[in-house]
């Protein structure tokens, strides 16, 4: 192992103490989902995508970061979710979908139908306003990447 790579395993050995408890299996099955046998990740790539997740438990309840891991992980598992994952997308999609769920706090009433309902539309197009928000969302989630980059830049 070159100094390189052990400055970088060092990093991610500490990055993923620091998250500790029972988030970190969450963390360490999140880290698979970017890897397989033909393209492991190297050091840095992880010690990268750790400091990104970090990121992502300061902007989001720990509920909603579990939540959301845990759907992709059950995706892998389906066999919907193909893997390895070049970005952090389908999670940030998973928490602002479950942030949002969460938001909707107005009380609902049952109701009551005596026919049959109309059958739910399968695809709903996100409006321009939820299109907007979440590329400033993107956008500020590729900052915080950024930052942490250039914080820790190769040697």
């Amino acid at each position: 192992m070159s100094e390189t790579e052990l400055k970088f395993a060092k990093r991610a050995i500490a990055k993923i103490a620091e998250m500790g408890g029972a988030d970190t299996r969450l963390v360490l099955d999140y880290l698979k989902l970017f890897s397989s046998k033909e393209q492991p990740l190297s050091l840095e790539q992880t010690f990268e995508i750790l400091c990104e997740v970090e990121e992502f438990w300061k902007t989001y309840p720990a509920e909603i970061w579990q939540k959301a891991v845990q759907k992709l992980l059950a995706n892998k598992v389906s066999g919907s979710l193909k893997t390895p994952l070049l970005n952090h997308d389908l999670l940030i999609d998973e928490m602002e979908l479950l942030a949002d769920f969460e938001r909707d706090d107005e009380p609902h009433e049952p109701v009551r139908q005596a026919t049959k309902p109309d059958p739910l539309p399968k695809f709903v197009p996100p409006t321009a306003e939820q299109k907007a928000q979440a590329a400033q969302h993107l956008q500020a989630m590729k900052q915080v990447c950024s930052r942490q980059r250039k914080a820790y830049p190769n040697d």
